[in-house]
């Protein structure tokens, strides 16, 4: 573990080395919340332990999948709105409709690693222990 700071798994919330999260708006508004909230900000590292990763993929596909889903749910209301009665009310009002099926999708919203996805499959192919330090 990192010194001074612990680090948790996103999927099972033990206390675990792992990859770590990319740090995106979403994370920092919810650490923020979560320090107003508590009164004190927690400065854990967020990771996924390697052997939640599998299950991290799963939720991972699925939320993005999701967020696809609801952005062409989105642009299809958009243009059959448009098409059906072309003003600004309408254009407006699809553009609240974008809106409140993005902030949907933040439901299931699970952040990305800090590491590419090329990098994680030659670590498959390379065993090394979390613990360790690779050798470049």
């Amino acid at each position: 573990m990192t010194q001074g700071r612990k680090s948790y798994c996103i999927i099972c919330g033990k206390e675990k080395d792992g990859i770590e999260i990319r740090e995106d708006n979403v994370s920092r508004a919810i650490r923020t919340i979560n320090g107003y909230v508590r009164g004190k900000r927690l400065n854990n590292r967020v990771v996924v332990c390697k052997e939640c990763y599998p299950k991290y993929n799963k939720y991972r596909k699925r939320y993005i999948s999701r967020q696809r889903l609801y952005l062409i749910l989105g642009v299809a209301v958009l243009v059959v709105s448009m098409l059906l009665s072309p003003s600004i009310g309408s254009l407006l009002f699809s553009v609240m409709i974008i809106i409140l099926l993005y902030l949907l999708s933040l439901i299931n919203w699970l952040p990305a690693l800090s590491v590419s996805r090329g990098s994680i499959s030659r670590r498959k192919a390379e065993p090394v222990s979390l613990g360790e330090k690779r050798k470049q």
